[in-house]
């Protein structure tokens, strides 16, 4: 199966340009109350002005039901490595398709793929 990581010092973050293709492919988007905070809980992802690709994952982005996620997984294959946002270098990587259950784990943005007693990326 295909998993999206990030393989560098800072976070997991799309482009503009990978968040605009998300969209494209029907992931709801909505805006931010006057506190910040997304107006639409169960939208996938947030427009913000506090952000330098304009928007961000509402839900927890390290899931690994949404990283290997069959739109994000297209997204970052069609766009390479203009799917990256700033601070990041997104990849993907292949997990052995039976590998059930999986964490990503995350040192100061850089990310590893482990299953109990095994480990990818």
């Amino acid at each position: 199966m295909k998993v999206a990581i990030n393989k560098c010092y800072g976070g997991f973050n799309l482009s503009k340009k990978g968040y605009e293709e998300l969209i494209k492919l029907g992931w709801e988007v909505t805006e931010e109350n006057e506190n910040n905070r997304p107006i639409n809980r169960d939208a996938q992802i947030c427009k913000s002005d506090s952000f330098d690709s304009g928007y961000y994952f509402i839900e927890d982005n390290i899931d690994p039901d949404f990283r290997k996620h069959v739109d994000l997984i297209q997204v970052i294959e069609k766009l390479g490595n203009e799917a990256s946002g700033g601070d990041s270098k997104i990849i993907i990587i292949n997990v052995d398709d039976d590998c059930k259950e999986f964490t990503i784990h995350n040192y100061d943005g850089l990310e590893t793929v482990h299953e109990k007693h095994r480990q990818w990326g």
